[in-house]
């Protein structure tokens, strides 16, 4: 409803190609385009690190907060919730930036580490909320500035290549969570997938600050 037909752009059509050169040109883009690939390196490593709370929350209300399914019914809910309100602050924002990208990822990774040292059912709760904020501002956002940054007759592809980090991670990122969780709890688990969203933000902000990100003027 709020959508003004004016404003749409119409995308660049193209020949069809065979699969696996239509395959190959989007990789190609995605390897030259400055900001394209920046924006899914750091979406790759976040994915992988820090974005496994399907394997760290039952082991949260488990063994770190030596809780039953009811506490873990609940605080899945409370990030639940925080992802909800995260969709609706990113569907006002209007525009994609790498300021809100970048910034939401930071907060994503300093509330991990907060979270990380939590041992009461409160503050995790409060911690799991914001968590579900930042990462739902953070991955919608990289997931539309990955595609405005791209030709439109590009954009599929590039899509595709979003959605293929965002889920053929999860296995990787489960195996590597669980094997930290085992090592060293919930807290290691979430000091490494923080720490990861941080170091991953702080090199996002420093190829900002040299312009990187801005190779065509667009954002």
């Amino acid at each position: 409803i709020m959508m003004h037909r004016e404003e749409l752009i119409p995308i660049e059509r193209r020949e069809r190609q065979p699969v696996l050169r239509s395959i190959s040109e989007g990789l190609k883009y995605t390897f030259h385009d400055s900001a394209v690939f920046l924006a899914l390196a750091i979406f790759l490593f976040v994915c992988t690190a820090s974005i496994n709370f399907n394997v760290l929350l039952p082991l949260i209300a488990s063994n770190t907060l030596h809780t039953n399914s009811e506490v873990y019914g609940l605080l899945t809910s409370c990030f639940g919730a925080g992802a909800l309100i995260g969709a609706l602050i990113s569907a006002s924002l209007g525009r994609a930036t790498w300021k809100i990208l970048l910034g939401s990822a930071l907060i994503f990774g300093i509330s991990e580490c907060v979270l990380a040292i939590q041992r009461t059912i409160i503050g995790t709760i409060l911690l799991l909320l914001i968590t579900g904020i930042s990462y739902t501002i953070y991955t919608s956002n990289t997931n539309t500035l990955v595609q405005l940054s791209t030709p439109g007759y590009l954009q599929g592809r590039v899509a595709g290549l979003y959605s293929y980090i965002f889920a053929g991670t999860n296995s990787i990122g489960s195996l590597l969570d669980g094997a930290l969780a085992e090592l060293g709890g919930t807290q290691l688990a979430f000091f490494i997938g923080g720490g990861t969203a941080l170091i991953c933000a702080a090199i996002g902000m420093l190829f900002h600050v040299k312009g990187i990100t801005r190779p065509k003027g667009s954002l």
